[in-house]
C-alpha cells in the first residue's frame, strides 16, 4: 500500500509542474487562518521472523477515516515561496486484527494527536484563471494524547514524525480565500514499542501513514482605492 501511495504522490508532483505557468504572488507577506479536513490513516505492520508452525499475526484494517483541524501561519520568503507553520489536531480509530491458534481478536486503537507541521509552500498562477496551484513540502511531529501500552495486543509509541507532500488550488470566494488540498503524510519512525504485550513479538516495524483532504480558509485582502486626485 505504501508503494501505491508514493505512485499517487509522484503523479501529484507532475500535475503541479504541468499546470504551473508562472509564479504568482501572495496577497500579503504574512497570512494566517484555519483548516479542517477528512483524513484516512493506514497502519502497516511488518511481521517478525517466527519459528515454523507459529501462525500468530498482527494487522490493521486499511484506511481508517478520521478528522483534522487546526490553525496555520504563513510568511512569504521570496516570490513564489512561503513558509507555513501549523498547530493541528487529528483524531481517528484503527482496528487491529490479532490472530493466534485459529483464533481472531479485534482491538480498537484510538489516536488523538497534537501536531506541529512545518511546510514550505510553492505557488503558481494558472494562466489567466483566478486560481493558483499550491505545492507544499515539509515535515511534522505529533504526539498521541492516548497511551497504547497494551496488555492485550501490541504496544505503540505515542510520538510520530513524518514527511508531508501536498497539492492544492487556492481561489477567492467573496471576502474569503479557500485552498482545498490533498496531503500525503509518510511516517518516518517505527511506532512499535516492543515490550511485554502479548503480540509484541509477532510484529516488527509499525508505521502510520495518512492521506488527507483538507480546506484552508483565511480572509482575502481588501481592495484599496487610490486617494482622490487633488490639484495643487
Amino acid at each position: 500500500m505504501r508503494k501505491l501511495d508514493l505512485l499517487i504522490l509522484c503523479n501529484f508532483l507532475a500535475f503541479h509542474g504541468i499546470i504551473g505557468q508562472h509564479a504568482g504572488s501572495l496577497e500579503k507577506s504574512v497570512q494566517f487562518g484555519g483548516y479542517t479536513g477528512l483524513e484516512f490513516q493506514n497502519i502497516a505492520v511488518s511481521p517478525l521472523n517466527q519459528p515454523s508452525g507459529n501462525n500468530a499475526s498482527v494487522e490493521f484494517e486499511l484506511r481508517a477515516p478520521g478528522m483534522s483541524m487546526g490553525a496555520w501561519y504563513r510568511r512569504k520568503m521570496i516570490q513564489g515561496i512561503a513558509f507555513q507553520a501549523e498547530l493541528g489536531f487529528f483524531h481517528t480509530r484503527n482496528t487491529a486484527i490479532l490472530r493466534s491458534d485459529n483464533r481472531e481478536q479485534r482491538l480498537t486503537y484510538t489516536f488523538s494527536d497534537i501536531e506541529l507541521p512545518l511546510h514550505f509552500i510553492f505557488y503558481n498562477q494558472i494562466g489567466k484563471f483566478p486560481l493558483r496551484s499550491v505545492l507544499s513540502f515539509g515535515g511534522r511531529v505529533g504526539v498521541n494524547t492516548i497511551n497504547h501500552l497494551q496488555t492485550q495486543g501490541i504496544s505503540l509509541y505515542r510520538a510520530r514524525w513524518a514527511l508531508d507532500v501536498g497539492l492544492g488550488l487556492a481561489f477567492s470566494v467573496g471576502n474569503l480565500q479557500l485552498q482545498p488540498e490533498l496531503v500525503y503524510s509518510y511516517c518516518m519512525n517505527n511506532i512499535h514499542d516492543l515490550g511485554t504485550a502479548p503480540y509484541d513479538w509477532y510484529a516488527g516495524r509499525v508505521v502510520r501513514d495518512r492521506l488527507g483532504l483538507r480546506v484552508l480558509v483565511w480572509r482575502a485582502r481588501k481592495a484599496t482605492n487610490p486617494p482622490p486626485f487633488r490639484p495643487g
